[in-house]
Order: structure tokens, then C-alpha cells, then sequence
């Protein structure tokens, strides 16, 4: 067999400046121009992650630094989509989160919070989520899920009511918490990203229609034809455990732009989506008559194609 040469990959990690220290887990990543030289840039995305952007310099990327107006902007970030949604010739983004239809609260305040270490040293790493009530932070499940996670805690919360009202910090000593990694999020918003020009941005939320389930996959494209870009968004989560519920709320949806960088949801039975299952992924078909399919793909079902007529 002839040896694989003219593929071959080579590591250049350390020449292109990527620092990905404790960066929570990667969901989606974008080569774009943000900064307008012509060079493409990279976005990542994640979650339990910032949005980080990475400036391409003669052919090495380096971070944007926090003043950039990407600090605090952790989230669990799904996916990433360019488009210039205010008219002043950059690019722009937008970006599928969680949403708000949740038990889950995210606030630079009042964070969602991931304890990771392995407490019962047998091997494995000991994930405890915890989010704030009333300003104090308590995991997240039961005393059956964690004591389930740490047979070691059986002896100290035997009834329900000793489990109750406890926070991290109760159950676990401070010489226990020593070398716990830390991860947060702030915001559970899918977001308009606007690029302000000189590597400045500055994040929003989408309207009210686009938080009512996670989102993980978006298209743009101009789907009334009036010369601005618009938004397709769809997505839903099946996988939750009993207590929280499916986060099913999301059957498509339309936001029309305006070109000044807002959005407006157009309801279902005007727009004619009717979207059903988890979608993971969009794309638009040209057609030669000038229409277009949309085409969407769901976790274990079959893809769902509509039809666009865009002449008027």
C-alpha cells in the first residue's frame, strides 16, 4: 500500500495560538471573517463555554481579549450561524442555547454551576449540577440520584428532609472541595451576536418565541422575499430525566428580519411550519423554478421537506 503523504496530517496546534484550557465541551465552531481583512477567523462555541473568538493573524489565530464584549457569555451553546442581519457589511451571528422554558435559571448572579472531581476517588469524575433558589445554590437532583453517583453520602443523609435544604458546600467539606473543577453558565438565551466592527460585539436575545425550547440548528436566508435576511430556527431535546420534563415547544419557527439587526416570530399557521422531533440540522435547496426546499433532519426519524414559493 502506498504511504498516506499528500493527506497527511500535521499538528500545528501550538503555532496557531488556540489555548483550550478548561473549555467546557465544543458544540459547533465557524470559520468566519468577523474582522472584515479578508482572513477567516474562528467562533467556538459550547457548553459550559463563552463564545471565543479567535482574530486570524498572518495565518496564526489569536483570542479576542475580555473587552472584547465576549465575557459572561457562557452558556450551553449549541450551534453558530453567520449572516450580515443589520446591513453594515460584517458578519454577524446567531446562536442557539437552551432557551428559557426550563427549570434551570442562568444569571451572571446566579449561575448554573458544574462541580467535577472525583469525590469517591474510584476512578471515575463525579458531575454535581447546581442551580440558585432564593440566592442559594443547591444541586440540582435528588437524594436518590446523588447518593445513587456517591454511595459514600448513604450514611450522612439517611431521610430525605437531612438532604433537603443542603448546598454544595454542606455535603461536601472544604478540604473535599480542594481541586474541584468549576465550570458555569450565565445565560440560556439563543442570541443575535452583533459584530460592532474593530472586534467589538455585543449579545441580545432572540424574541420570546425562539426561548420556548433549545435550539440546535438555524438557517437564514431571505424567506419573504423584501430583501432582508431572516431566520429559520428548530430544534427540541427528548433525552431529560423525568423531573424536568421534554423540551418539545419548538415546531419551527419563522423570525423575520428588518435589516437593522431585529427580528420579528411569525406564527405557525401563517408561516405553515408545522415541525415535529428533535432537528438537528437545516438546509435550503435552490429549485429552477426560483422556489426552495427546506430541508430538515431529526434524530431518529425521517428527514421533513417543505416547499418555499418565493415569487410574488
Amino acid at each position: 500500500m502506498e504511504p498516506f503523504v499528500h493527506g497527511k496530517f500535521i499538528d500545528i496546534t501550538e503555532e496557531i495560538n488556540v489555548n483550550l484550557t478548561n473549555p467546557g465541551m465544543i458544540t459547533d465552531a465557524l470559520w468566519s471573517d468577523f474582522s472584515g481583512d479578508g482572513n477567516l477567523d474562528l467562533l467556538l462555541v459550547g457548553e459550559f463555554m463563552g463564545i471565543r473568538a479567535f482574530k486570524n493573524l498572518n495565518g496564526k489565530l489569536s483570542e479576542l481579549p475580555s473587552l472584547s464584549g465576549l465575557s459572561e457569555s457562557e452558556g450551553w451553546w449549541n450551534t453558530i450561524k453567520e449572516g450580515d442581519f443589520d446591513g453594515d457589511g460584517d458578519m454577524d451571528y446567531i446562536l442557539g442555547n437552551l432557551g428559557f422554558n426550563s427549570q434551570l435559571k442562568a444569571s451572571v448572579e446566579e449561575p448554573v454551576e458544574l462541580y467535577a472531581k472525583d469525590f469517591d476517588n474510584n476512578g471515575s469524575i463525579d458531575p454535581i449540577l447546581c442551580s440558585y433558589i432564593n440566592r442559594k445554590s443547591y444541586p440540582v437532583f435528588s437524594k436518590g440520584d446523588l447518593l445513587g453517583q456517591l454511595s459514600m453520602l448513604k450514611n450522612k443523609y439517611v431521610k430525605y428532609s437531612e438532604y433537603a435544604n443542603e448546598q454544595i458546600s454542606d455535603i461536601f467539606s472544604e478540604e473535599e472541595l480542594k481541586g474541584v473543577t468549576k465550570f458555569k453558565a450565565v445565560t440560556f438565551a439563543s442570541s443575535y451576536l452583533e459584530n460592532l466592527g474593530n472586534s467589538q460585539f455585543e449579545l441580545q436575545p432572540l424574541p420570546s418565541e425562539a426561548q420556548f425550547s433549545p435550539i440546535y440548528a438555524i438557517e437564514t436566508g431571505d424567506f419573504n422575499a423584501d430583501g432582508y435576511l431572516d431566520l429559520l430556527l428548530a430544534g427540541n431535546f427528548f433525552g431529560n430525566r423525568v423531573k424536568f420534563g421534554r423540551s418539545d415547544a419548538n415546531n419551527g419557527l419563522l423570525l423575520l428580519g428588518n435589516g437593522i439587526g431585529e427580528f420579528q416570530a411569525v406564527d405557525n399557521r401563517t408561516s405553515g411550519l408545522n415541525v415535529l422531533g428533535e432537528v438537528r440540522d437545516i438546509i435550503t435547496l435552490p429549485l429552477i423554478d426560483k422556489s426552495k426546499l427546506v430541508v430538515l433532519a431529526k434524530n431518529n426519524l425521517d428527514i421533513q421537506i417543505f416547499k418555499l414559493n418565493t415569487q410574488q
